[in-house]
C-alpha cells in the first residue's frame, strides 16, 4: 500500500512537470512574438533583441531541467504505469493529452522560429544592400570631388618652363 502511495506521488509529480513544461512553452511563444515584433519593426533594435532572446535561453535552460526530471521520475514509475494501466487510465489520460499540447506547442515554437530566421536574414540582407549604396554612394561622390577638382585646375600660364 505505502509503494503504491508512493507511485502515486511520483505519477503527480509527472503531471506537474508536463504541466510546467506547457507554461514555459507559453512563454516561449511569447518570446517569439516579440521576436517578430522587434525583426518587423521599422528600426531594428538589436538591445531589445538580445533581451529577448537571453529570455529565451533561459526558457529553454527550464525546459531542459523539466525533460530531465521528467525522465528520471518516469524511468522510476514506468513499470508500475506499464503494469497497472487501469489503475492509472485517468493520470495516464492527462499526461497523454498533455504530451500533445506540449508537442503542438513545440510545433507551434518551431514553425515560429524559421519565420522569426527568414524575417531576420531579409532584414540582414535590407541592410547589406543599405550598406553597399552607401558605400557606392560615397564613392561616386570623391569621385565627382576628384573630377570637379580636376576640371577647375588650370596650369600657371605665364610661367617660363625653360631653364
Amino acid at each position: 500500500m505505502q509503494n503504491r502511495k508512493t507511485e502515486h506521488s511520483y505519477i503527480e509529480i509527472l503531471l506537474q512537470s508536463l504541466e510546467k513544461k506547457s507554461l514555459v512553452l507559453d512563454k516561449i511563444m511569447e518570446a517569439n512574438d516579440e521576436h517578430a515584433a522587434i525583426a518587423a519593426a521599422k528600426d531594428f533594435d538589436p538591445e531589445a533583441f538580445d533581451v529577448v532572446f537571453d529570455k529565451k535561453d533561459e526558457l529553454i535552460k527550464e525546459l531542459e531541467q523539466l525533460d530531465k526530471g521528467f525522465s528520471t521520475v518516469y524511468t522510476r514509475v514506468k513499470e508500475e504505469l506499464i503494469g497497472n494501466k487501469e489503475a492509472y487510465k485517468e493520470e495516464i489520460a492527462k499526461m497523454q493529452a498533455l504530451i500533445t499540447e506540449i508537442t503542438d506547442k513545440s510545433m507551434n515554437i518551431q514553425a515560429t522560429e524559421k519565420r522569426n530566421k527568414d524575417a531576420l536574414m531579409s532584414r540582414m540582407d535590407m541592410v547589406k544592400r543599405e550598406i553597399h549604396q552607401a558605400k557606392n554612394t560615397k564613392k561616386i561622390a570623391a569621385n565627382y570631388y576628384k573630377s570637379m577638382n580636376a576640371l577647375n585646375y588650370v596650369e600657371p600660364q605665364f610661367m617660363d618652363k625653360k631653364k
